[in-house]
Order: structure tokens, then C-alpha cells, then sequence
């Protein structure tokens, strides 16, 4: 969301008009659901996609004329061979597709854009509410309107959850979480793997470490923070959040049982994941029931780390964590 909100506030810089195409709506198989974005400029598509292939040719063209005739407008496309219209796509699922058009001369469309983009630096979370007739979003943060045109009353009660939502075919609300931070606790050869990757996918990487020959930003250029602490005083320099995902996998099963522990007493992430062997996890899994850690609460953690793709080499172990990052964040969002 934030290169499409980027390149919105470009183009209209340079005085050209833009259309916003998103997925309001998704029955069946379809090759993206509701919140699926892309920017379509006088030049055709310039960053996002609706899920490629026939739909968003289609979808790019009636952009161009809509950009063309200054319209907004709502279209449903059909993913199966009928009499009303044959993509050539037999997917099973339907999309419905809002087209809002930006006028590069819109000072309401900039100031909406500009407060999207500001909260998503301060890494603070909003909803973007698109009426389905086009026309200036809205954007709500903390239950108020940052930017943007006056909203019913039954539109703040819909804002619910993280799931994007239609309400009352009159309003389409995407929830924009910029909280996706992830803290990696050992600043080894997996974590030099995985940093980079996890930034490419969205994450926002923390790399925490004892070592001072370890935790050092030269090895984590992409790193939102890199840490050098002791691994017993972890509250003393990150204060770990209901929205962070954590990976712990230090130098050794001490540190590693230093943080779970601390974690988990705390309470607080949306996921955890820890690194090895089944044996090594029935070990620690005895220590944190010693010190009150529920069975319950143990079997949500996720070990061993990543998902069951036979990684062996740092590179294919970051891999199989991102993934499973990656599908424990869809599922949080109501992901399909």
C-alpha cells in the first residue's frame, strides 16, 4: 500500500491523473481477494497488481478510458464461461473491482494520501475507506478521521477486526496494519538470511543480539534496529507488542530459553517462532511449564521454526520461516 500511495503522490507532483483499482469484493476461487490493489496511470499499470492475467488486462484497459473520460465506476467480472462475459478464465469466482479515479489537481486526494503516508511512517495503524461511487477516501485512525471527507456513523461501526470490509455496498474499509514488525533474537547466518527477506515481504526487521561482533548493522542494512544486549534484560531495550513476531534463534538453548521464557511471560505477539530439534523443545518445553508457562500457551508456539519445505542451508531455512510468516499474517488478516 505504501509504493501505491508513494507513486500516487508522484504522479500527482507531475501533474497527471491516476486511476485506483482494487478488489472491493470476491466470491469463489479467485485469483485475489478484496484489498488487492494497483495503480494504472496514462501509461498503463505503474505498480500494484489485482491478481494478473486476463482480469487485469482488462482491468488496466477500461482504466486507461476511465482516466481518459475523468469517471469513476464499479465493475463485476465474472471468472466463468457464461453468456454475460467469457474472460477465458475458469476460475470458479467472481471479483467486483472499483475504479477511483485520482485527478492529479485534487488538494483533498493529496492531504488523504499525505496522512496515509505519515501514519504508515510512525508505524501506526488506519483504515482506508473508499466510497464505491469514487471520490476522496477517508482515512481513520484510532476510531478518528486523519484526512478526508465525513463519514456515517454505521461506517466507524463497521470498522471492525483486520479483515477488509463492504459496508453496505456504499463503503469499502481496508485495515492497513504497519505493525508487521518482526525481532529476530540471534544475529547469526540465518538472521543475515532472513532480515533482507522478511523487508522484501513486508516485515520490519529487529535483530537482537549479546554479541557485539554480531549485532552490527553492517550485517543488517535492511534492519529497522539492530540491538546489542544481554538476552536476560530484554525489556530494558524492546518493549514486545501483541502485533510482533518473534523468531528466537541464538547462539545457544540458555539464550534461547532467556528469551522464550521472558516472551512468554509476557504475553504479548502475534507470533513465535523457535529454532530446533523436537528433542531440544520437549527440553525447554519442561523449564517454561516449571515456571508456569501453560501447555496451552506452549502449543501455539511454532517449533520447530518454518514451514516442512526440507530446508538445510541458512538460505533455505530463511525461506521456510518467511513462509510461515507470511501465512500466519494472512490468517490474522482473514487471509484465504
Amino acid at each position: 500500500m505504501k509504493s501505491i500511495l508513494s507513486q500516487i503522490f508522484y504522479e500527482m507532483e507531475h501533474r497527471t491523473d491516476t486511476m485506483l483499482v482494487t478488489i472491493v469484493g470476491d466470491q469463489g476461487s479467485a485469483p485475489r481477494t478484496a484489498g488487492a490493489r494497483m495503480l494504472v496511470g496514462v501509461r498503463g499499470r505503474l505498480i500494484g497488481t489485482i491478481g494478473g492475467g486476463a482480469v487485469e488486462k482488462r482491468s488496466e484497459d477500461m482504466a486507461l478510458q476511465a482516466i481518459e473520460k475523468k469517471r469513476s465506476f464499479v465493475h463485476d467480472f465474472i471468472l466463468r464461461k457464461n453468456i454475460t462475459e467469457d474472460l477465458g478464465m475458469v476460475c470458479g469466482g467472481d471479483v467486483t473491482v472499483l475504479f477511483n479515479r485520482v485527478p492529479w489537481d485534487s488538494e483533498e486526494w493529496k492531504a488523504v494520501v499525505a496522512a496515509a503516508l505519515k501514519l504508515m511512517d510512525e508505524h501506526k495503524k488506519y483504515w482506508f475507506v473508499s466510497p464505491i461511487t469514487g471520490g476522496v477516501p477517508t482515512v481513520v485512525s484510532n476510531g478518528e478521521i486523519a484526512a478526508g471527507p465525513e463519514l456515517p456513523e454505521k461506517v466507524f461501526t463497521g470498522l471492525k477486526g483486520e479483515k477488509p470490509v463492504l459496508i453496505d455496498r456504499e463503503y469499502f474499509a481496508e485495515y492497513i496494519n504497519c505493525g508487521d514488525r518482526l525481532v529476530i533474537f540471534g544475529a547469526g547466518h540465518i538472521a543475515r538470511c532472513l532480515s533482507p527477506l522478511a523487508r522484501t515481504v513486508g516485515f520490519r526487521p529487529v535483530i537482537y543480539d549479546d554479541r557485539s561482533e554480531y549485532a552490527d548493522k553492517k550485517f543488517f542494512p535492511d534492519a529497522e534496529d539492530v540491538i546489542c544486549a544481554d538476552f536476560g534484560e530484554i525489556a530494558k531495550h524492546i518493549d514486545i507488542t501483541e502485533d510482533d513476531y518473534i523468531v528466537i534463534m541464538t547462539n545457544g538453548h540458555a539464550n534461547d530459553y532467556n528469551a522464550q521464557s521472558q516472551i512468554m511471560l509476557g504475553g504479548k505477539y502475534a507470533y513465535l517462532g523457535v529454532i530446533g530439534s523436537r528433542a531440544k523443545t520437549v527440553t525447554l518445553n519442561k523449564k517454561l511449564t516449571d515456571i508456569g508457562i501453560t501447555e496451552e500457551a506452549l502449543a501455539h508456539v511454532h517449533t520447530p521454526i518454518g514451514t516442512n519445505i526440507k530446508a538445510v542451508t541458512p538460505e533455505e531455512i530463511a525461506v521456510s520461516i518467511a513462509g510461515e510468516l507470511i501465512m500466519v499474517r494472512a490468517e490474522r488478516r482473514g487471509g484465504k
